[in-house]
Formats: structure tokens, C-alpha cells, sequence
């Protein structure tokens, strides 16, 4: 997507612990490992293994960060961990509709900002056929809810309410008013 918009970047992996807390709202954990996320690559790009508080990465270029989630009510739902988990997650979102929220981080030099989207989506009824035949495809394997919108997932999605870009993972909206906040933009 970034590609897309023109915007130049490098991909640095974020290796960090994405188990959610105990009583941790969706909005809540997707900020939080976004945030996560962004200093860990602070972390590799300034070869150190911690950056201790209050001291600058040194690191002048932006660090864009994200984490997305599904979650009906309370319950989060990340990657699934293998077939059943998947069977699992698809059997409770059938026929449903949820939440896909998304956490974007910006960090810049030490100042990090945080947003977080939400889009509502209604799931389409899934039998066990769809189930086996959505597992074959290898698509959901790396996927919050086990599915991907921009893929053969689409096929389950009935509706989106709000960002289809925030479901696909990068709500677009909420990174352009991080970037304005910042002086830039790509429009």
C-alpha cells in the first residue's frame, strides 16, 4: 500500500511478544504493539539492544509501525496458530459481525504517536467446505481472524463499515494525519 502511494520504504522485522494482556481492549493491544513494533526497529536500526529511556536512537528517519486484529466483542482474535485454530476462529465468526482494528506508531527521532482505526465487518455464514477449502489456499495462515479482505477472504465478507484499508491493515486515513501532524504527505 505504501508502494502504492509513492512513499519510499525499507522493511525492518519488529521480533517482539504479541500476546495479549490479560483484560487488554482490541484498541488497547493493537496500540500497544504498534508502539512495540516501532522501537524495536529503533532498537535494530541503531544497533542497540535497548534504547534506554530519555536517550535518542539517533535515528532521523521516520519509523512506521503497524498491528492488526479482529475481535468480536471483547475477544481478540490474532494469526491463527494452526487448522484448528483457524476452524475455531471461522466458527465463531461466521455469520457475525465484527471489529478489525488496526494500530499504526510513528516514530520520529523519540517522539512516538499512536493511532488506531476500526472498521466493522459482517462475516458471511462459513460451512466446514469453505473452512477446508479457505485452510488449502494458504492464505489465512498469517492472517488477524484468519482471513485476508484483499484475497480469497473477500468472498466471506458481506459488508465493511468504515477504512477497507485499516481491514487490509494500514488504515490509510489515520497514517496521513500522522504524517501531516509531522509536516508530510504524499498528496
Amino acid at each position: 500500500m505504501l508502494a502504492t502511494l509513492g512513499i519510499r520504504f525499507s522493511v525492518v522485522a519488529a521480533d517482539i511478544d504479541e500476546t495479549a494482556h490479560t483484560g487488554e481492549s482490541p484498541e488497547g493491544y493493537v496500540a500497544r504493539l504498534a508502539g512495540e513494533k516501532a522501537l524495536a526497529a529503533a532498537n535494530t536500526l541503531s544497533g542497540s539492544a535497548i534504547l534506554p529511556k530519555g536517550q535518542s536512537s539517533n535515528f532521523t528517519r521516520p519509523i512506521l509501525a503497524a498491528d492488526t486484529t479482529v475481535a468480536l466483542g471483547s475477544t481478540i482474535f490474532g494469526k491463527p496458530k494452526d487448522r484448528a485454530d483457524a476452524f475455531r476462529i471461522w466458527s465463531t465468526l461466521s455469520d457475525t459481525t465484527h471489529h478489525v482494528y488496526s494500530g499504526i506508531a510513528l516514530l520520529v527521532n523519540d517522539n512516538l504517536q499512536v493511532r488506531v482505526g476500526v472498521t466493522q465487518v459482517v462475516y458471511a455464514a462459513m460451512d466446514e467446505r469453505d473452512m477446508v477449502g479457505y485452510w488449502s489456499s494458504g492464505e489465512p495462515q498469517d492472517k488477524a481472524g484468519a482471513y485476508g479482505v484483499q484475497g480469497l477472504g473477500s468472498a466471506f465478507v458481506k459488508e465493511v463499515h468504515g477504512s477497507y484499508s485499516n481491514v487490509v491493515g494500514l488504515p490509510l486515513y489515520e497514517l496521513r494525519e500522522l504524517l501531516k501532524t509531522n509536516g508530510w504527505d504524499w498528496i
